[in-house]
């Protein structure tokens, strides 16, 4: 993986060294934290690269006293992310496509899945998904608790 700044002339090569060493330490890890969210290794990979080509531009806030590195890389992450999904994917789309799910959330119907996963993982609110699925807040907070219910009892 080829990580090419852009805006290089701005950097200095303390900056420079200062990135490849979050990459170093934490590019593995948030490469797995991404691939867990996007189920693509490939997709991840680009991820993980769009967002180590933030850091130079972002090392005061990664760096500052008290600060935990490895949170705010994946809060970057989260950010990229959440900023992807409301761009390019409609919420069936990218559930019925991308997302492979393990035993239990595959046993809830389409629709179950499609609103767990928009509040679990995309941290969507349910008046959020009521409007992009043409259903009421009620009718939705129903089939979240239905989907628990199914989950719980496995």
């Amino acid at each position: 993986m080829n990580l090419n700044i852009e805006k290089a002339q701005h950097l200095t090569n303390s900056d420079i060294l200062a990135t490849r060493a979050l990459f170093y330490r934490y590019g593995s890890w948030l490469l797995g934290y991404i691939v867990e969210i996007v189920k693509d290794h490939e997709v991840a990979e680009q991820y993980l690269a769009d967002i180590f080509k933030e850091v130079p531009y972002k090392l005061n806030e990664l760096n500052s006293t008290g600060s935990d590195s490895w949170k705010q890389l994946r809060m970057l992450a989260q950010a990229r992310l959440k900023t992807a999904y409301n761009r390019n994917l409609s919420g069936k789309e990218l559930f019925s496509e991308r997302l492979k799910f393990d035993g239990v959330v595959s046993g809830l119907t389409i629709e179950q899945q499609i609103v767990f996963c928009g509040v679990y993982y995309y941290q969507k609110s349910t008046a959020i998904l009521a409007h992009e699925l043409n259903l009421t807040d009620a009718e939705v907070k129903k089939i979240l608790r239905e989907a628990f219910i199914m989950m719980k009892n496995g």
